[in-house]
């Protein structure tokens, strides 16, 4: 449900991010285009994304290896979750 709120009334979840950080308006204003991007409008991970991820990490030197997204995602816990739920946000 937070995902779904998140893309949905972006202007209410900057006001309690705010709140809960105490951050400035200024702040704010920069963070609410990168974090309603940031959030999927789903808990189901991408394996695209998760490929980009591993390939950052490994360049960057964070990692050196990771497992197969198969073997670390269980996507089908947030799919069966997902069937039939439609938030009201």
């Amino acid at each position: 449900m937070a995902l779904a709120f998140i893309q949905k009334c972006p202007d209410q979840a900057m006001q309690i991010l705010q709140k809960d950080t105490q951050v400035d308006d200024k702040t704010i204003a920069a963070d609410k285009e990168v974090l309603q991007h940031a959030y999927p409008a789903t808990p189901v991970a991408d394996e695209h994304a998760y490929d980009v991820v591993v390939a950052f990490d490994i360049k960057a030197g964070l990692i050196t290896s990771a497992p197969p997204y198969q073997q670390l995602v269980d996507n089908q816990t947030a799919v069966q979750a997902l069937q039939g739920f439609r938030p009201s946000v």
